[in-house]
C-alpha cells in the first residue's frame, strides 16, 4: 500500500494541485485503505509517504507533467476509495492504466489551445477588431513557440523573455502606426496562457495554510517567470521608443459585460485543449468557469478587484464540489476554473482592466492576489469539511 500511496502522491502533485490538497488526498486515500496514521509530506518536486509515524518513509519525485484526463482518472479513483466503493487492488490497476493512458490528442494540437485563450482574453479586455487580429497572429507565434519549447529544453529556458519580446515588439509597432489601439492589454491577453499566475496565488494559499517550503519555492518560482516575461516586454518596449508608464496609463472604455463573457467562455475552451480536459466533462468546466469568469470581471470592475477575486475564487472552489456530487472530479472542473480567476492567468488582467479605478494599476493587482488567495482558502476549507463526511461515511461502509 506503501507504493501506491507514493505513487499515487506524485502523480497528483504533477497534476499541479496545492501541497495541502495532494497531502488531503492521500491521507484520506490512506484511510480508507486502513492506515490511519499516513503521513505525507509534499513538495513541489517531490513527496515523501508513510504508513505510519514510526514506519520508513518513502521519497518520490514529482511527474514532470500530468494532463487533466489522467488527472480526472486519479482523483475519480480517490473519490471511489473514500467512499468505500474501491478495492484496494482494483485501485492499483485502475491508477497504473490511468498513468499509462495516451494523450487524447497532440502536443502541437493542444498548443493551438493557446489561440483561443489569446481571442478570448482580447474580446475581454479590449474588443476591437484590430486588436482581435492581433491577438490572433500573436497567439498563433505564442503556440508556436510553445511547441518548439516543449522539444527544445534550451529554449524552454527562456520561453517568456523570448515570448515576450516577439509578441511585445511588432504590436507596439503596429499601435505606433495607429493601427490598433490598447497595446498593453494586447500583449497581457496573448502571453497570458504562459503566466504562472495560478502558481503564484497556489504558492501563497500554501503559505498561508502553513505550508513554508512548498509556498515559499512555489513563489519564488512564479516570481522568477514574471520578471523573465517583464525583462522580454522592457526590451521590447526600449526597441520601440516607448515608455511602460505610457502603456499602464491608458483608459479603456466600459465594454458590455456579454461580449467580456464570450471572451471568458472562449478562453475556456482554449484552456481545455491546452491541458487535455476530458471532453466528457466540457459543460460543467465550460459552465463553471463561465460563472466564476463573469463574477469576477463584474465584481472587479464594479466594486473591487479584491471581492472580485475572492468571491469567483470561493464560487469556482464551491461549485466544482456541489458538481462533484453529480459527476466530475471536483479538481478538473475547479483547476480551469481557478485558471481563469488566478491572478498571472486572468485576474492579473485586472490591473490593466479597471477604467477610472482610483488604485494604482500595483495596488489592483495585489489586492486581486489577496482576494483570490483568501477565496481559494475558504474554498479549500469547505472542501476538507466535505472530504471527512465522505471519508466518515467510506470508513462505515468498509467496516459493515
Amino acid at each position: 500500500m506503501e507504493a501506491f500511496l507514493l505513487r499515487l502522491a506524485r502523480l497528483l502533485l504533477g497534476g499541479g494541485l496545492s501541497a495541502r490538497d495532494v497531502e488531503t488526498e492521500v491521507i484520506a486515500a490512506g484511510k480508507a485503505l486502513g492506515y490511519p496514521d499516513v503521513q505525507v509530506a509534499a513538495l513541489p518536486t517531490g513527496v515523501f509517504v508513510g504508513l505510519s509515524p514510526d514506519a520508513p518513509v518513502q521519497f518520490s519525485a514529482a511527474k514532470s507533467y500530468i494532463r487533466f484526463d489522467q488527472l480526472s482518472e486519479f482523483l475519480s479513483i480517490t473519490a471511489r476509495l473514500r467512499a468505500g466503493d474501491l478495492p484496494a487492488d482494483q485501485a492499483c490497476e485502475l491508477l497504473e492504466s490511468a498513468a499509462a493512458k495516451r494523450a487524447p490528442w497532440s502536443y502541437g494540437v493542444a498548443n493551438l489551445g493557446s489561440i483561443l485563450v489569446g481571442v478570448g482574453l482580447v474580446a475581454l479586455l479590449c474588443p476591437t477588431w484590430p486588436t482581435v487580429a492581433a491577438g490572433l497572429i500573436g497567439s498563433a507565434l505564442v503556440a508556436g513557440l510553445a511547441t518548439i519549447a516543449g522539444r527544445v529544453k534550451a529554449m524552454a529556458e527562456f520561453l517568456p523573455v523570448i515570448a515576450g519580446f516577439l509578441v511585445s515588439y511588432p504590436i507596439l509597432l503596429a499601435a505606433d502606426a495607429g493601427w490598433l489601439d490598447y497595446p498593453f492589454r494586447t500583449i497581457v491577453a496573448v502571453l497570458a496562457i504562459l503566466f504562472p499566475g495560478s502558481v503564484f496565488v497556489t504558492g501563497l494559499a500554501d503559505l498561508v495554510a502553513g505550508h513554508s517550503s512548498a509556498g515559499t519555492a512555489r513563489l519564488a518560482a512564479a516570481l522568477m517567470q514574471f520578471t523573465l516575461f517583464f525583462v522580454g516586454i522592457a526590451l521590447a518596449v526600449m526597441a520601440a521608443g516607448h515608455q511602460l508608464s505610457e502603456l499602464l496609463d491608458i483608459a479603456a472604455p466600459a465594454w458590455p459585460l456579454g461580449i467580456k463573457l464570450v471572451g471568458v467562455i472562449l478562453a475556456t475552451i482554449g484552456i481545455m485543449v491546452f491541458c487535455y480536459c476530458p471532453l466528457r466533462h466540457a459543460a460543467s468546466i465550460i459552465a463553471l468557469s463561465g460563472v466564476a469568469g463573469a463574477l469576477q470581471v463584474y465584481l472587479g470592475g464594479e466594486v473591487s478587484p479584491a471581492l472580485g477575486g475572492l468571491v469567483a475564487a470561493l464560487v469556482a472552489s464551491v461549485g466544482a464540489q456541489a458538481l462533484a456530487r453529480v459527476g466530475p472530479p471536483w479538481h478538473v472542473t475547479y483547476l480551469p476554473a481557478f485558471m481563469i480567476v488566478a491572478p498571472g492567468s486572468f485576474a492579473f488582467m485586472t490591473a490593466s482592466q479597471v477604467s477610472g479605478y482610483s488604485a494604482s494599476p500595483l495596488v489592483s493587482a495585489g489586492s486581486a492576489f489577496l482576494g483570490v488567495a483568501v477565496g481559494t482558502l475558504l474554498g479549500g476549507a469547505i472542501k476538507e469539511l466535505e472530504f471527512s463526511k465522505t471519508l466518515a461515511r467510506g470508513v462505515r461502509r468498509r467496516r459493515a
